[in-house]
């Protein structure tokens, strides 16, 4: 295992994502706090679908809050991420709007165009042309911390998702499952903050200078699947790819026969939750026996969790440290994301 210390820590991480990390469980508390249950102006009876629209870290929790809801929802959820909307988007269509910043590009769009359809829309944000919209008729705002980033934010965006989703009727009343969650969380920071002993850290070590792809069941694991390549690209800056079974299965799997030449470089990560189903469970057993012989680091990491928020959760945590982690084995301050910055200058010029 690589050298992973206070020292090392203070040296590369400039802006503190560290103890960031470490008060991940503040944050979820904080965000309990700061966005209490809630009537929206909506008539929820009136509602044939939800859009959440967003980008980049903050689409993360919409990601999260769908996939806990895909077997209870009494209607369809969409994840959209691009400038326009669906066109099935109407005046009964509730669009909830995540943009840390409030001025995100694609989000803007989206948004604008769903005002147009008259749907009515939750603008989650800590500021912007977002924020701006709150006293326009539809129009309801959930206003955020602006003393973070998107990728830190995730707790308001899915507490905020959640008073959404509780007015709906499709969560349950109350904070019970959400301080469970946030009790749960401290637990585990705990154990990954000790240097001395760190399953994150250890799995850092293995994949360090290596491509990994990533592969989970959908379900509540899809969109941890994402963060974790997320977080391992912006953290880490380096690529990282995965997929889903049982899609990959009859596809991506072949395309791990021809590529001896890349093979010293890739790495394999399987994510796996308790209650994947029993066929899901057998073809990971499989894939992984499988793709195994061509990486150059193979690993598999389990949920933990008594409820499927928690073990997402757990996962999610359990990928920020170690995403958190590589970036300091790759002696690479985590903070920065220098091409993210470069491009939205460049496009500003083009406007």
């Amino acid at each position: 295992m690589g050298v992973i210390s206070k020292q090392s820590i203070e040296h590369f991480d400039s802006q503190h994502v560290f103890e960031r990390l470490q008060n991940s469980s503040e944050q979820w508390f904080d965000a309990i706090r700061m966005i209490k249950p809630t009537s929206f102006s909506f008539d929820k009876d009136q509602i044939e679908n939800v859009v959440i629209t967003g980008m980049g870290g903050a689409a993360i929790a919409g990601d999260m809050i769908r996939s806990l809801c895909l077997d209870i929802a009494p209607f369809p959820i969409i994840m959209n991420r691009s400038y326009t909307l669906p066109s099935f988007v109407n005046n009964r269509s509730l669009i909830i709007i995540l943009s840390y910043s409030g001025d995100t590009e694609e989000t803007v769009s989206a948004t604008k165009i769903a005002m147009e359809r008259q749907a009515h829309c939750i603008g989650i944000t800590s500021g912007g042309f977002i924020s701006s919209l709150e006293s326009k008729k539809h129009f309801d705002l959930i206003k955020i911390t602006p003393e973070l980033s998107s990728r830190s934010a995730m707790a308001y965006f899915l507490i905020g998702i959640w008073r959404v989703f509780q007015s709906l009727g499709i969560f349950d009343q109350g904070d019970t499952e959400l301080i469970e969650t946030g009790e749960f969380m401290k637990e585990q920071i705990a154990f990954f903050s000790n240097l001395e002993e760190n399953e994150p850290a250890e799995l850092a070590s293995e994949i360090l200078d290596s491509l990994p792809v990533i592969y989970s069941s959908d379900g509540i694991l899809k969109p941890v699947n994402i963060r974790w390549r997320n977080q391992i690209q912006e953290y880490a800056k380096t690529l990282a790819y995965g997929g889903i079974l049982p899609e990959m299965n009859h596809n991506e799997i072949v395309g791990w026969e021809r590529t001896a030449h890349l093979m010293g470089k890739v790495s394999c990560i399987l994510l796996i939750d308790e209650n994947d189903q029993p066929r899901i469970q057998k073809r990971m057993e499989i894939t992984g026996e499988l793709i195994k012989p061509h990486s150059v680091a193979f690993n598999s990491v389990k949920t933990i969790g008594a409820t499927p928020l928690q073990r997402m959760i757990y996962l999610v945590l359990y990928g920020d440290f170690m995403a958190f982690f590589l970036a300091i084995l790759s002696e690479t301050d985590p903070a920065p994301i220098t091409k993210i910055d470069l491009l939205k200058t460049r496009l500003k010029e083009i406007e």
